[in-house]
């Protein structure tokens, strides 16, 4: 059976040292079969806390039209129950990615799934809205607190300069996102239930803490500033990565934007070709599995230390479908959405690795902008765009508007900086 050397590098070498490595990859080598990744139970566990994250996340929109009946809420009220947990969830990670930056943030891989399971596991055993607004808010900051942690720890478990286990890591936390509402849905829905039955899904915070005190058990020594060395200032970590950084983000943001018009204007495109709920449902899932599928198997396949090249590479690629899609006969409009998530996806995990690698001293904080503000601020954007483009005009013009966006994304990956300057900046601090 053939072997391998492999490891964790503390410093600036290699990656092969081990545990009580010099820094430089000089430390204690270890041998595996190729055929099993030494960190492959770490990334099952670390796949299955993402995947119940996740699917808490996706509670409350599912549960709009519920809280709507339960506390006499008009449809815009309910829709800003969505948006308070969207600020939660994703503007909040990069905050929680800087404090797990400066000191140990390994308690927050446990701690987060947990409180998302208690607090939206109780919803439906709220009786005030006040209450009820408390819970979506503290849960949802649940989910932030998991992710920027998470996503650095998975990127460290795959070899230097590759987005595989990122993919991985990501496509468990699509998984997660896509079985939340027929988990929740089941749980207050199903014959005999009621919204009060909802605490039944609070039961996934007994998983959530074993998996995490045991991935937690089997972690090497954290990467944080408190371990790597002397606390630096917010500016001296950014200092020379301004350029790179801010057009990784803009890229990242356009990008996600494009696809959450693209998800928003399905439901318009079909009521406008008078197609009913069910084939909404239907396109959707196709659209999201057709993410996940281009996540992982991008994220699996682009080049290592090419990453300037993969990114502008998938992002004029996705504007092919991007601008067939408006004008696409309805016998191919869904083959057409299919390509456009795998191709919009292809290399989001790339993205996310090269962040964390370009900001070696703030790797969290990055992991929670790449991860968090990015989909939130698309999230937040993305529906009243659509929705005020096809009032005023059609679902055609919002889709338009997606390809416009793409281009925009596409011209934010051409700006960064050369790969080789990419690739200094993986080093100590410049």
């Amino acid at each position: 059976m053939p072997w391998r050397e492999t490891g964790i590098g503390n410093g600036n070498g290699n990656g092969n040292g081990e545990g009580n490595g010099d820094g430089h990859g000089h430390g204690k080598r270890l041998t595996y079969p190729m055929r099993f990744h030494p960190h492959a139970p770490r990334m099952a566990m670390l796949c299955l806390l993402h995947a119940i994250s996740d699917c808490f996340s996706s509670f409350v929109v599912t549960l709009q039209l519920v809280l709507a009946l339960t506390f006499a809420l008009d449809k815009v009220e309910a829709g800003l129950l969505a948006t308070i947990g969207l600020i939660g969830s994703n503007l909040a990670q990069p905050v929680f990615g800087w404090i797990s930056d400066r000191w140990n943030g390994r308690w927050l891989i446990i701690v987060g799934p947990a409180l998302s399971a208690v607090c939206l596991g109780m919803l439906g055993l709220s009786p005030w809205l006040g209450l009820t607004v408390a819970l979506i808010f503290v849960g949802m900051l649940g989910v932030a607190m998991f992710h920027p942690e998470a996503a650095t720890l998975a990127a460290r478990f795959g070899a230097a300069g590759s987005a595989r286990m990122m993919a991985l890591f990501m496509a468990a936390g699509y998984a997660g996102h896509a079985a939340g509402p027929w988990i929740i849905s089941t749980a207050v829905s199903a014959p005999g239930r009621t919204f009060a039955d909802s605490w039944i899904t609070s039961l996934l915070a007994i998983p959530a803490l074993l998996f995490g005190l045991l991935l937690i058990r089997r972690l090497p020594q954290a990467e944080s500033a408190r371990d790597t060395g002397p606390r630096q200032r917010f500016t001296a970590l950014l200092r020379g990565r301004h350029r790179a950084i801010w057009l990784l983000i803009a890229a990242q943001t356009t990008r996600l934007l494009a696809l959450n018009v693209v998800l928003n204007a399905i439901a318009h495109f079909l009521e406008e070709r008078g197609r009913d709920q069910q084939a909404v449902g239907r396109w959707m899932a196709v659209y999201i599995a057709a993410q996940a599928l281009g996540i992982l198997v991008g994220g699996a396949t682009s080049p290592r230390y090419h990453e300037r090249t993969a990114l502008m590479a998938s992002l004029a690629a996705v504007l092919v479908p991007l601008w067939i899609l408006p004008w696409a006969p309805a016998g191919i409009a869904l083959t057409v959405i299919a390509v456009t998530g795998i191709a919009i996806g292809w290399t989001i995990p790339v993205a996310v690795r090269l962040g964390q690698d370009i900001v070696p001293g703030g790797r969290r904080w990055i992991s929670g902008m790449m991860m968090g503000l990015t989909w939130g601020t698309a999230g937040l954007i993305a529906p009243p765009l659509v929705g005020w483009l096809s009032r005023e005009w059609s679902s055609h013009t919002a889709l338009i508007a997606a390809g416009v966006i793409g281009v925009v994304a596409l011209g934010c990956a051409v700006a960064l900086p050369g790969q080789a300057r990419l690739n200094d900046l993986r080093g100590g601090e410049r």
